[in-house]
């Protein structure tokens, strides 16, 4: 059973690559995370256990060890004998959160123009160039994936891993909210130029430049 539900939750459409080997209850809350961090799963909404299993071809028991795992990450609460809903955001909380998570960004923005300006180039720009494509196509939802895949990538690349270990758990908190921010901007001109700036403060070795901007530009 555990290996035809990996496979069934490794071949459905729309993810970019298969889901490497892990267990099931982790890939069945990274598939729930994704619809509740992009709204497909509203806030206080019920999460029907058995409609989700038989869509996943899962049995229930993974299911609600998958559920445990996102209350533990303040997205969903399981209340007995009732289930589970999603957690409502709380934009203080929220707020706060994208402030940590743009500090730590911007440490690690500054880290990677000091010592690593070239790899860090180098990577930041292909990201860079899925965003114009984005940008190009007026895919709001690409634009967004790509725009965090960026900030991701700075913090990756800064190569600390107190900030990595962080920075994950922070935007856990914050994914949801910038997303439904980022969408309701439907309507308004995709801006690549801080991007640009950014990219060109790490290329040229400019670690308060990059740090500065990142803070403007997530806070």
């Amino acid at each position: 059973m555990a290996t035809r539900d990996r496979t069934r939750l490794a071949a459905r459409p729309g993810r970019d690559a298969p889901i490497a080997p892990r267990p099931l209850p982790a890939q069945i809350a990274d598939y729930l995370r994704e619809r509740i961090f992009h709204d497909v799963l509203k806030p206080g909404e019920r999460i029907r256990e058995q409609t989700v299993a038989d869509s996943l071809a899962v049995s229930r028991t993974p299911l609600r060890d998958a559920l445990r795992i996102l209350e533990t990450e303040g997205l969903v609460k399981i209340h007995p004998n009732r289930g589970a809903t999603v957690v409502a955001l709380d934009e203080q909380a929220a707020g706060d959160a994208r402030q940590v998570q743009a500090t730590l960004e911007a440490l690690a923005g500054s880290i990677l123009a000091a010592d690593a300006p070239d790899e860090g180039a180098s990577a930041l720009g292909r990201t860079l160039e899925r965003l114009r494509k984005a940008a190009a196509r007026g895919d709001r939802n690409q634009w967004f994936r790509a725009g965090e895949e960026f900030y991701g990538e700075i913090v990756r690349l800064a190569g600390n891993q107190t900030i990595i270990d962080l920075h994950h758990k922070i935007s856990t908190i914050v994914h949801r909210s910038r997303f439904i921010a980022s969408m309701s901007a439907a309507g308004r001109e995709f801006d690549t130029a801080t991007y640009d700036r950014i990219l060109q403060s790490i290329r040229n070795a400019l670690p308060r430049d990059a740090k500065k901007t990142i803070v403007e530009a997530r806070s």
